[in-house]
């Protein structure tokens, strides 16, 4: 926490610079820009953008070779994937339920294909509504997600979860209907890193009714 910041998806070169690293990691996609500017100034960037968790655990073991901490490495890419299997395993002879994991309530924003979100929904058994959006984080059409009738509704924070619970356009839904509408720090979905374990956990726990 007392380590000072110089920015995520608007990088300062100049304080970059100025703490002199010997190493830069940095996202491909966000930090795209700062990326070749920090090539050109003789600064070693390593840029990782995994989609899935599988790729997430093998970027942790590269970065820990790369940083001479490979044993530290291991073990949290293992925990990971120990997390993944287990869901994977528990979630196999379950139910299947549809499930809608929302950005932003009203519009209606949610995650869709080629997303950690897709991916965790699959391996704990669900089908995201959203299946056929754009890939990403993108607006999707209220009349589908209605008519697909979701059986979770997952929201990022609680203002958007008591949205759907108040609101009479919803309310026919199984979600809202059988309050299965619930908060998961997006911090445990969206960003590549061990916290992926803590929010595909939440969303198998989600579906186990």
């Amino acid at each position: 926490a007392s380590k000072p910041k110089v920015g995520d998806a608007r990088t300062s070169i100049e304080k970059v610079v100025s703490l002199k690293p010997d190493l830069v990691l940095a996202h491909a996609f966000v930090n795209d820009d700062a990326i070749p500017k920090l090539e050109t100034l003789g600064i070693t960037v390593f840029a990782v953008d995994p989609k899935t968790p599988a790729e997430v655990a093998r970027d942790i073991r590269t970065i820990g070779k790369i940083t001479a901490r490979p044993k530290t490495a291991e073990s949290v890419a293992k925990s990971l994937e120990t997390a993944v299997a287990g869901v994977k395993s528990n979630r196999a002879k379950r139910s299947s339920k549809n499930v809608l994991v929302v950005i932003q309530a009203n519009p209606l924003w949610a995650a869709g294909p080629e997303t950690f979100v897709d991916e965790m929904v699959r391996l704990a058994n669900g089908k995201n509504v959203a299946f056929d959006c754009r890939p990403g984080f993108n607006p999707f059409s209220k009349e589908l997600a209605l008519k697909r009738n979701p059986d979770v509704i997952i929201a990022g924070t609680n203002d958007d979860a008591a949205y759907f619970l108040k609101s009479p356009l919803w309310r026919h839904t199984k979600a809202v209907k059988n309050k299965r509408v619930y908060v998961i720090d997006p911090d445990t979905l969206v960003r590549p890193g061990p916290r992926l374990a803590i929010g595909l956990k939440e969303i198998a726990s989600k579906l186990d009714y």
